[in-house]
């Protein structure tokens, strides 16, 4: 009779019996991929042996099982004992199955034909891909699982590195970092193993880094041109102030706003940032919690319409306390504010005199109609808008005052998973 040691893992393992090994060949069938079963065939001695498995089995799984059956049936048929005595895994293999079971990455292991051999548990379905390549898995987009599988075929035919590729999949917005080498055995190449990770979280905190390096640099530059402005102001009154010594006040005042600016950028610069983390918030909550941190002795603020929204806390409350100085340096101590919910997200508006000088504007840094203010605030609130992808507008409330629309927020009761 044939040397033989079978594995059958599959949807009906669970109906077959050793009777239905068929020993006319030596195969370690799995997931219809008989081709795997060469790597073990030195190893399958004596009579045909039959190891059913049930189908849930993964393939990392039955890989090694059937390695070790076979090596267990070729010693104990060697020693002539019992075929069914079992050997201990060794330490190299329990260190590959921990690495396997456990990593938080997706690993894997594929033969000379780039079909899958072994696959960890972190793939979501491990057993799904046990047997095909990635050109013949189909739940991916075409052109991700053509590039995938022309940089397979150049590692197992050219024996190339892939080291460290950074890959974006728009279909599910994700960054990857994937590595694969050749996978020797006996000195020729029989096949490849490789590594794929998910750096999305890490890309989108390099993204905020650049973003706040950006607006750091712009505040730099901006400062440095209000500063030059105001030095030249004082400067120009100290030449006539021999002359015209009502001048010192003029002086005085430039060197205030200069101060001002000063401790605002500061204050910007030095503020922690950390990643975002996003959570439900009710807007009439965070509204109250914030104006009540503000000198707004004389000011009222009414709550229209609530909603609650999905945010980050820090970012939504900055950007509210912005909106609510605005209101109160540009209007006065008596404002009256009044917040409410749009379509997907909500409006400020206050009681005040509407906007003076150009609407389009009053988001630009540095821009400003009123003297001894710095123009900054609203730029910022801009920046915190488009670091979250809300878009933020001005326009002229029914009352003749401001009104601040921001929109592109996410609604808890939309959002699957706040």
């Amino acid at each position: 009779m044939t040397s033989q040691t079978v594995l059958v893992v599959g949807d009906d393992a669970g109906d077959l019996t050793p009777a239905d090994a068929v020993p006319s060949e030596r195969s370690v069938t799995v997931r219809g991929c008989p081709e795997l079963g060469s790597l073990y065939d030195e190893l399958c001695l004596g009579e045909v042996h039959c190891l059913v498995l049930p189908a849930e089995v993964s393939g990392t799984h039955a890989l090694e099982i059937a390695r070790g059956v076979a090596e267990a049936v070729g010693a104990a048929l060697a020693d002539g004992g019992d075929t069914h005595a079992a050997r201990p895994p060794s330490r190299m293999e329990t260190l590959l199955l921990s690495m396997f079971d456990q990593f938080p990455m997706h690993l894997y292991a594929k033969d000379r034909e780039a079909r899958h051999a072994m696959v960890s548990r972190h793939a979501s379905e491990p057993t799904d891909l046990i047997g095909v390549t990635d050109l013949e898995y189909t739940q991916l987009p075409e052109s991700h699982r053509e590039a995938a599988y022309r940089d397979d075929r150049r590692v197992i035919e050219e024996e190339a590195q892939i080291l460290d590729i950074e890959e974006y999949s728009d279909y599910i917005d994700s960054h990857t970092l994937t590595t694969k080498v050749p996978w020797y055995h006996d000195g020729e190449v029989v096949g490849l193993v490789g590594v794929t990770r998910d750096i999305t979280e890490r890309k989108q905190r390099e993204h905020a880094a650049r973003r706040q390096q950006e607006l750091l640099v712009k505040l730099a530059l901006l400062s440095a041109h209000e500063f030059r402005n105001e030095l030249q102001v004082a400067i120009g009154r100290l030449e006539v102030l021999d002359e015209h010594p009502e001048q010192v006040g003029v002086i005085e005042a430039s060197h205030d706003h200069l101060i001002d600016i000063v401790d605002e950028v500061v204050e910007l610069a030095s503020r922690e940032r950390r990643s975002h983390q996003r959570r439900p918030i009710w807007l009439s909550t965070l509204a109250r919690e914030v104006w009540d941190s503000l000198p707004t002795e004389d000011a009222t603020l009414a709550i229209e319409t609530d909603t609650r929204l999905v945010a980050d806390l820090e970012s939504l409350s900055l950007f509210l306390q912005i909106l609510f100085d605005n209101a109160l340096e540009h209007v006065g101590p008596a404002v009256h504010v009044t917040v409410g919910r749009t379509g997907n997200g909500f409006f400020i508006a206050d009681d005040g005199d509407g906007i003076d000088g150009r609407p389009e504007r009053v988001f630009d840094a540095g821009y400003t109609t009123e003297a001894g203010k710095t123009g900054f605030g609203l730029f910022i609130a801009r920046s915190i808008a488009h670091e979250h992808n809300w878009h933020v507008t001005v326009s002229e409330a029914e009352s003749g005052g401001c009104r601040f629309v921001t929109s592109g927020l996410a609604l808890a009761e939309d959002d699957p998973d706040p």
